[in-house]
C-alpha cells in the first residue's frame, strides 16, 4: 500500500513517444485489429494488452494507464516484503526494499509506463514464490509458478529471459546433491516448461489468427536486426554505460548500504546473498542485451536493486547467528543499517527534487470529442485533423509522431505508427510496397507528413525520406492533394 501511495505522482504524467506507440496498438486491438498484422511493433504483446485493459476499464486517457502502473508498483512492493521475509528473515529488509522501489522508479520521470514497468511486479513475485533450500513441499507448483511469472515478464520484453536463466542455475545448484536423476533434473524440467509456456501460447494464438509471419517478424527477425544495429559497441562502452547508471541510481550512502549488506549477508545468509547477486547479474544482462541504454531500459534493474538496499537489515537463521568477534561486527552492522537507510532516503529525496514533476494535477488528454474548436485563431494540427474527419475515418502519419494518432482519436491506416518500423535503417524499403498496397485499399481520409528529424536518423527527416522513396511520394501525389500546413505538418486530403 505504501509503495502504491508513494507512486501516485505518476498520475500527473502524460504520454510521450513510446507510450504513444503502445496506445496506438492498444486502440487498434480495441477496434478489432490483430496485433502485429494490423498494428506492428517489435515488442511482445504484454504491454499492448495492459494499455487496452486500462482504456477498456477506465477510459482512453493518460491517467488510466498510469493508475495501472501505480497498482503494479504496489503489487511489487508487497512481493518485495515477502522476499525480505523468506530470503533474509527480516520484514524490515522487505519494507525498506518496498519503499525504495518507488523512490528509484520516480527518478525516471515521465518516460515510464514502459514494458519494464509492468515486468516489475512479475519479477518480484517470481522471487517471492521461488522454493528455497530444503523447501521440498509443493516444490513443483512453486517452481512452475515462478517460471510462469518470468515467462509473463518476457511477454513484455524478451530480454527478461535472463531472469529465467537465474532460475535454472539456482534450481540446478539446489538439486545437484539430490539422489537420482529425477530429483536432480525433474524440478529443472518443470522450470523449463513454465518458461516456455507463454511464448509458445503467443505464437500459437497469433498463428491461429493468421498472423504467424508478422509475429515472427516482430519478435524474432526485427529485434535481431535492431539489436545488431543499435547494440554493436565495444566492451569499454558497455562499462561506461554501467558506470553511468550506477552513478544515476545509487548515491554514495546507497552504494555503501548495498556493499555493507553484501558483507553481512555473506556471514549470515550466504546462499540468499549469492542468489540476490545472481538476480542482480540477470538484470544487468537484461539491460546489456538491449544495447540501446535508453534510460527506461534500466527499469529492469529496479527489483533486485531495491532488494539490495534492504540487505543490511537481514537477520541470520537461528543456527547461524554470529558468535565471538562476529557479534561485535554484527552489532556494528545493525547500528549502521538504519543510519545508512536514513542517509539514503535523504539523498534520494534530494535527487527526486531535481526531477521535473508536474505534481498537483492528474494528466488528461487535452483533446476531447465534446470540446468546441477554438475560435479566432488558427487550429493546431490535431484540432484540424479532428475537424476534417469523422471518428471512423482512417488517417496515416508519415513521420515519427505516434502520439498523433492517439490525440486525434482516429483509426490508424496500415500497421505502422512510426517510420522506424516502416523503413528501418538496415532495410532498403522492402516494407513500403505492401504498405502502399494496403493504404490504397484502406483509403485513409488524410495523410500527415511530419517535419523535423527522426531520433534514429539525425541526418534525415520524414520529408527527406519521402523524397528518397519515389513510390511513396508518387502515391501521395496521385491520390491526395495538399490541404493545409500547420505547425510544420503537411496535411494531405484524399482526392474525391
Amino acid at each position: 500500500m505504501a509503495a502504491a501511495i508513494l507512486s501516485l505522482p505518476l498520475l500527473a504524467y502524460p504520454f510521450i513517444w513510446d507510450q504513444g506507440v503502445f496506445a496506438d496498438i492498444a486502440e487498434c486491438m480495441l477496434r478489432g485489429g490483430v496485433v502485429y498484422r494490423d498494428g506492428f511493433e517489435h515488442k511482445p504483446p504484454g504491454v499492448y494488452y495492459v494499455y487496452a485493459l486500462a482504456f477498456s476499464l477506465l477510459g482512453r486517457d493518460y491517467w488510466s494507464v498510469r493508475l495501472l502502473e501505480v497498482l503494479a508498483l504496489g503489487a511489487a512492493g508487497a512481493g518485495l516484503v515477502r522476499v525480505g521475509v523468506r530470503w533474509f528473515g527480516s520484514v524490515w529488509s522487505g519494507l525498506v526494499s518496498a519503499l525504495a522501489l518507488p523512490a528509484l522508479y520516480l527518478l525516471f520521470g515521465q518516460n515510464t509506463a514502459q514494458p519494464e514497468s509492468f515486468q516489475i511486479p512479475l519479477i518480484a513475485w517470481a522471487m517471492a514464490l521461488w522454493p528455497l533450500e530444503g523447501e521440498r513441499e509443493r516444490l513443483p507448483a512453486r517452481a512452475f509458478a515462478s517460471a510462469l511469472l518470468i515467462s509473463a515478464a518476457a511477454m513484455f520484453k524478451t530480454p527478461a529471459v535472463t531472469f529465467g536463466c537465474a532460475l535454472l542455475l539456482d534450481r540446478l545448484a539446489q538439486d545437484w546433491k539430490e539422489p537420482g536423476w529425477k530429483q536432480k533434473f525433474g524440478p529443472t524440467g518443470i522450470v523449463v516448461a513454465g518458461l516456455a509456456s507463454l511464448p509458445a501460447a503467443v505464437f500459437f494464438y497469433y498463428s491461429a489468427r493468421g498472423a504467424f509471419a508478422e509475429v515472427w517478424d516482430a519478435l524474432i527477425v526485427f529485434p535481431l536486426h535492431y539489436n545488431r544495429w543499435a547494440g554493436s559497441r565495444p566492451l569499454s562502452a558497455h562499462l561506461i554505460f554501467a558506470e553511468n547508471w550506477i552513478q544515476s541510481l545509487l548515491p554514495p550512502a546507497s552504494m555503501i548500504l548495498i556493499g555493507a549488506g553484501i558483507a553481512r549477508g555473506l556471514f549470515l545468509r550466504r546462499a540468499a546473498t549469492i542468489r540476490w547477486a545472481g538476480w542482480m547479474a540477470a538484470a544487468a544482462a537484461d539491460v546489456a542485451m538491449q544495447g540501446t541504454y535508453h534510460n527506461y531500459v534500466h527499469l529492469a534493474l529496479l527489483t533486485p536493486l531495491s532488494l539490495g538496499l534492504g540487505l543490511l537489515l537481514m537477520r541470520g537463521a537461528t543456527v547461524d547467528e554470529p558468535r565471538g568477534w562476529r557479534i561485535w561486527s554484527d552489532r556494528a552492522f545493525r547500528v549502521a543499517g538504519p543510519v545508512l537507510v536514513a542517509l539514503g532516503m535523504i539523498q534520494y529525496g534530494h535527487a527526486l527534487a531535481s526531477v521535473q514533476h508536474p505534481f498537483g494535477r492528474i494528466a488528461r488528454v487535452p483533446y476531447r470529442d465534446d470540446a468546441a474548436p477554438p475560435e479566432g485563431r488558427e487550429p493546431d494540427v490535431v484540432t484540424y485533423i479532428r475537424s476534417q474527419t469523422r471518428p471512423d475515418d482512417r488517417i496515416f502519419v508519415w513521420g515519427d509522431e505516434p502520439l498523433l494518432y492517439f490525440l486525434c482519436n482516429r483509426p490508424m491506416a496500415g500497421p505502422y505508427s512510426h517510420l522506424l518500423v516502416m523503413i528501418p535503417p538496415w532495410s532498403r524499403g522492402e516494407r513500403l510496397h505492401p504498405l502502399i498496397v494496403r493504404l490504397g485499399a484502406e483509403k485513409p481520409r488524410l495523410i500527415v507528413v511530419c517535419s523535423g528529424g527522426c531520433w534514429w536518423s539525425p541526418e534525415m527527416g520524414p520529408r527527406q525520406f519521402l523524397e528518397t522513396y519515389p513510390d511513396m511520394r508518387q502515391f501521395l501525389r496521385d491520390e491526395y492533394e495538399k490541404a493545409a500546413s500547420l505547425e510544420g505538418h503537411e496535411v494531405w486530403r484524399r482526392k474525391e
